[in-house]
């Protein structure tokens, strides 16, 4: 099993309940906070809870996992890693910072490409 299976896993029948639907606002927010982390690290990296406690968002892990899982497959982020505290770290990729720019939330962008206070 990949490290990439093992955080995005399909539903397996009779065990898990429907999956959560995530909202595009909230996808929007996660896919921000997950920015704003990511910009402090060379990696472009971000612990998944870490920036949500830091953005003040909260939800259902399933949620979570939802907006992750469709995330990922719309390019945004990539390489899940499973951390042994039971963490997500996630890269924030070129294309889900476009995708951020084209939202609400387009200012975290703004934010990152803005010369630095003198």
């Amino acid at each position: 099993m990949t490290q990439e299976a093992s955080v995005f896993r399909d539903p397996q029948p009779g065990v898990d309940q429907a999956p959560a639907v995530p909202t595009p606002d909230f996808m929007n927010a996660l896919l921000a906070a997950l920015t704003q982390m990511a910009a402090l690290s060379p990696r472009r990296q971000a612990d998944v809870a870490v920036a949500m406690r830091r953005a003040g968002l909260g939800c259902a892990v399933s949620e979570v996992m939802a907006a992750l899982d469709h995330l990922r497959r719309e390019g945004c982020i990539e390489n899940p890693l499973q951390l042994s505290d039971g963490g997500i770290l996630v890269s924030v990729t070129a294309r889900g910072i476009e995708r951020l720019a084209a939202t609400a939330h387009r200012h975290v962008v703004a934010e990152l490409v803005a010369p630095a206070a003198q």
